[in-house]
């Protein structure tokens, strides 16, 4: 898992989950990132306001759960979408 992903925040380690702006905020941190270079992915409506009001883009991706493959596929396939159009000048 370590090689997918810049960083791994496990929320019970840090007390913290979604919605809470501070797991976002702390994302935001490891990662050295502002908000507005974010892309944050999700199924879950109360999951994406907290990430739009601090700045990130946000992607509504429906499955009927989570940590199935259709999610994963589709959530991919919109990244890689919002990635083709962010503007020059900016790393992926």
């Amino acid at each position: 898992m370590e090689t997918a992903h810049d960083v791994i925040v496990f929320s019970e380690q840090q007390r913290l989950r979604k919605p809470e702006p501070e797991i976002y905020e702390l994302i935001l941190a490891l990662l050295g990132l502002q908000e507005p270079e974010c892309i944050f992915v999700d199924d879950n409506p109360a999951n994406l306001a907290p990430a739009q009001q601090l700045g990130m883009t946000t992607i509504t991706v429906s499955a009927t759960k989570a940590g199935d493959s259709a999610f994963a596929t589709e959530a991919r396939g919109v990244l890689d979408d919002a990635l083709r159009r962010r503007p020059p000048n900016r790393s992926p």
